[in-house]
């Protein structure tokens, strides 16, 4: 009787180990987990301010790391009530990239909202230092340019041809190449990972005919834009359509080359 009972309390011990290394384990992956845990795979950031709205944007993709830790040691709790207040801050993780789960955070000035989870800072820190931090990395990171996809090269000239007239004429452009690059930066687009399989409706040729300037070939395709070997498409508040026409437009406006 006494062998049994020493080897049923040595199977207690056991079982009531394995119970409290279980509970800390549960305890410590609680501990780990906060309400930003979806973003930490995140590859990349637009960074919208209340006061730029319909201007420019704060675009983070080489420090997007940095980023996502800095929301994930913020001290917030979800809390029951609606996000009824203008945002100050709209931050979109995976912003452009359709084959990874977006996630919205809004910014108030009282509240903090992740998707449709509305949270508020714990003791210990304010509301205020939030929006004081982010606004500090907003000021940090640089706005959304689409010239550092395509480059920024001294372009001499430009060729364009349009797919209704392609082994006619084409368009030329010298004088106004400058205008017609900037048509070009102030379009919003993203990277997207897929092949440009479809016809072009417009090729653009920048530094045609010039050998010793680098060349870009831009196509425009019906849903997509392609520089060089990078595919684009258009960003939420702007179609592929207006592109294509507004293009269109200045196609119409330049001459046909004449040697």
């Amino acid at each position: 009787m006494k062998k049994i009972a020493i080897s049923t309390a040595s199977l207690l011990c056991i079982v009531l180990a394995a119970i409290v290394v279980r509970m800390v384990a549960k305890d410590n992956e609680e501990m780990r987990s906060t309400p930003f845990d979806g973003i930490e795979h995140s590859f990349n950031a637009k960074i919208e301010y209340h006061l730029e709205l319909n201007e420019r944007f704060k675009y983070v993709e080489s420090e997007i790391w940095s980023f996502t830790s800095f929301f994930q040691n913020i001290d917030i709790s979800p809390v029951d009530v609606f996000f009824d207040e203008d945002w100050i801050f709209r931050i979109t993780f995976n912003w452009n990239q359709p084959q990874r789960d977006k996630i919205v955070v809004l910014i108030g000035p009282t509240l903090l909202r992740i998707d449709e989870k509305v949270f508020s800072a714990d003791s210990g820190m304010t509301h205020t230092k939030i929006i004081d931090a982010v606004k500090a990395k907003y000021d940090y990171y640089n706005y959304y340019n689409n010239s550092e996809y395509y480059g920024t090269e001294n372009y001499f000239n430009a060729k364009i041809e349009y797919h209704l007239e392609p082994n006619e004429r084409y368009k030329y452009v010298e004088s106004e190449i400058q205008l017609l690059l900037s048509f070009f930066q102030n379009i919003d687009i993203s990277p997207v990972d897929v092949f440009f399989d479809e016809d072009w409706i417009f090729r653009i040729t920048f530094n045609w005919n010039q050998p010793q300037r680098e060349k870009t070939v831009v196509l425009i395709g019906p849903t997509l834009l392609q520089f060089n070997n990078r595919v684009f498409s258009a960003n939420n508040g702007i179609t592929h359509t207006a592109i294509i026409d507004a293009f269109r437009e200045k196609y119409t406006h330049y001459d046909y080359y004449s040697e």
